[in-house]
């Protein structure tokens, strides 16, 4: 298993959000992150950018296409597109029925 992590604008959640669904992509977490990257402007007052970070946990088989997709969806080529992570996830458990994915 793998967890992929994506970093991009808020406003471009909902259509990454129905890409995933898309292509079967059935749960995902998404938390509001503030930060920079390549182009931050420390003279403005509000220099960390609002955006949100989207955490998926999938098989090994299906990263790739996960990774594609948000990829084709989400790049314009301008700066904030965004970045993807992808890591190796050891254990995945289910805490109501208490089942373990390894």
């Amino acid at each position: 298993m793998k967890k992929i992590i994506v970093v991009v604008r808020s406003l471009d959640l909902e259509k990454a959000e129905e890409s995933l669904k898309g292509i079967g992509v059935e749960g995902i977490t998404v938390i509001k992150a503030k930060g920079y990257g390549e182009c931050r402007d420390f003279f403005s007052k509000e220099w960390v950018v609002d955006n949100i970070k989207i955490e998926i946990v999938a098989s090994n088989d299906r990263v790739e296409r996960i990774v594609e997709t948000l990829m084709e969806t989400l790049h314009t080529g301008y700066s904030g597109d965004g970045i993807i992570t992808v890591s190796p996830l050891d254990e995945f458990i289910k805490i109501r029925t208490k089942e373990r994915i390894r």
